[in-house]
């Protein structure tokens, strides 16, 4: 539920504007902290690697889209 929310918020921004990469940087350090973090002030250990995460639900992963080629795809389709 929380990747539908956190990728549905900056949807809109992004198929207008090209965010800086500090902003998908900090879009993408939120989605980690939320898979990694026991609490706040315990880090949880990282099982599988963010670049892991991004692939595929065919290839059996979770799907989460690499969000500087998802801001140009949606730029693209505005073109």
């Amino acid at each position: 539920m929380l990747k539908f929310m956190v990728m549905a918020m900056p949807i809109y921004a992004m198929s207008c504007f090209k965010l800086p990469a500090e902003v998908i940087c900090e879009i993408e350090s939120i989605l980690m902290n939320y898979w990694w973090e026991k609490n706040a002030k315990k880090k949880g250990i990282p099982w599988i690697g963010w670049k892991r995460l991004q692939y595929s639900k065919k290839e059996g992963d979770l799907g989460f889209r690499d969000l500087s080629k998802f801001n140009d795809a949606l730029l693209a389709k505005q073109a």
